[in-house]
């Protein structure tokens, strides 16, 4: 433990004697360090760790966001890919034992396909929430959601999504896979996978992929990346 130095006024310091012969504490020093880590722990993170709160780290890391990218890398695998005319959108549902099928790709009432992995309460939060806004364009899904992530990522009093998504939309013929990360940052993808297995298959996924493909091929991509799954669920859009 630090040793810190202090001077104080005397008059301070015959009020922190008179507290000490009371016999709560057991000197001026005891009583002092408990006087200013309770002060601390009422306006900031210092004493408890910069990882209780969406607040920056002094090197700049906001340590409960990566907390939930990784919540985020947990999860049973998505396969996105954009074809010549559709997104192919595939996800593991293989059930658990004396379970049914698992709901993984939602298909939402303004024209979206998502999918996501991670803490699914939190996947079913973002698609509901999708369903809410007038999507007409590319830019509008992109408000959405920075809208919607954007006080997870920021509050004080909420904790980060835990969720990565794949979002398949088409916008005046022209057709977006977007993946997007805990933290509401999103990019236009070609191909992309989520979950558990994503390093493994991305790495598949883009020797496979070639542009153009039509949708049988990308469904059959898609099966063979999830040939050890007991069911796929695949839609498109």
């Amino acid at each position: 433990m630090s040793e810190i130095r202090m001077v104080v006024p005397d008059k301070l310091d015959k009020f922190l004697e008179s507290q000490v012969r009371t016999g709560t504490f057991s000197s001026k020093a005891e009583l002092a360090r408990v006087a200013i880590t309770e002060y601390l722990e009422s306006i900031s993170t210092v004493s408890r760790g910069y990882d209780e709160e969406t607040v920056f780290s002094p090197e700049g890391r906001i340590y409960q966001m990566e907390y939930a990218r990784e919540a985020g890398y947990r999860g049973k695998t998505v396969i996105g890919i954009e074809g010549k005319e559709d997104i192919i959108m595939a996800a593991d549902v293989s059930p658990p034992e004396l379970g049914y099928e698992i709901e993984k790709i939602t298909r939402t009432d303004n024209g979206l396909i998502v999918s996501g992995s991670g803490l699914g309460l939190d996947t079913l939060k973002v698609t509901k929430e999708l369903e809410s806004y007038e999507l007409n364009r590319y830019r509008d899904l992109k408000y959405a959601l920075t809208e919607i992530f954007h006080d997870h990522s920021l509050s004080r009093k909420l904790r980060p999504l835990g969720t990565m998504l794949l979002i398949g939309a088409n916008f005046d013929e022209e057709l977006y896979l977007i993946e997007v990360d805990s933290s509401g940052a999103h990019r236009r993808m070609k191909a992309a996978v989520l979950g558990d297995k994503k390093d493994e298959l991305e790495d598949k996924l883009s020797e496979k992929y070639e542009e153009g493909m039509d949708s049988q091929s990308c469904e059959k991509i898609c099966e063979d990346l999830l040939d050890e799954s007991e069911s796929i669920h695949i839609e498109k859009i």
